[in-house]
């Protein structure tokens, strides 16, 4: 791949550019951002959260304020309890809660104390709470 190519390859997928870069380069979603990233700090962990869906049209800046929250999120000190779960963009196989926590358990194996996640899925019935493994 020539370094033209690795630009417009950045150039539609913030998540193949390095941290400091989208941090440094993020422009425009300031109020998207701050309203979701007040409220995640403000949040307790014995409450349930407020949810956002963020949607919009191709190349509006979705992932990259998803990436900027994970960056902001993974820094903050206050919020080190919180695991950052960021899949890459579409998932289509995820059609079922347990496929979610499945593809959840994929990305968690990495982290230490979830070394055999998935293994552990494995000899579960797909009937069973694939979440209660994971929780903890």
């Amino acid at each position: 791949m020539s370094p033209a190519d690795k630009i417009i390859a950045n150039i539609y997928n913030p998540l193949n550019i390095d941290k400091k870069s989208l941090l440094d380069h993020f422009v425009v979603r300031h109020k998207e951002f701050n309203r979701i990233f007040r409220d995640i700090k403000s949040s307790k962990l014995n409450q349930t959260s407020q949810n956002f869906l963020i949607q919009g049209q191709r190349g509006s800046g979705k992932t990259t304020l998803l990436a900027k929250l994970r960056y902001e999120m993974e820094d903050a000190e206050s919020l080190s309890h919180l695991l950052v779960i960021q899949f890459t963009e579409e998932q289509y196989n995820i059609f079922t809660l347990n496929r979610l926590w499945e593809a959840v358990a994929d990305i968690l194996e990495e982290l230490t104390g979830f070394e055999n996640i998935v293994d552990e899925m494995e000899q579960y019935d797909d009937e069973d709470d694939y979440f209660s493994l994971i929780s903890r």
